[in-house]
Order: C-alpha cells, then sequence, then structure tokens
C-alpha cells in the first residue's frame, strides 16, 4: 500500500506527495477515552 501511495501524485500540483504509517495498539478498558487510546497508536508507530 505505502509504495502505491508514494507514487501517487496530483496533477496540478505534482510535488505533493502523500505518506503511509499505521500504528496498532490493543484498546483496553483502562483508557479513558479515544484519544488516550489514539497517544498510543502513535507511540506504535
Amino acid at each position: 500500500m505505502g509504495q502505491a501511495l508514494n507514487s501517487c501524485c496530483h496533477p496540478q500540483v505534482p510535488e505533493l506527495r502523500v505518506g503511509l504509517s499505521i500504528g496498532l495498539a490493543r484498546y483496553i478498558p483502562l483508557y479513558k477515552d479515544a484519544l488516550d487510546w489514539l497517544n498510543d497508536v502513535d507511540k506504535a508507530l
């Protein structure tokens, strides 16, 4: 998927590039809200 996105470009802005990073984190009931979970996902990157 990353290679496919790296080769994408907008015809009007060819210097604009797209990237993809995927982080995984298990959801546990101790999270206060989704932001706590998202912070752990960011750390997994």
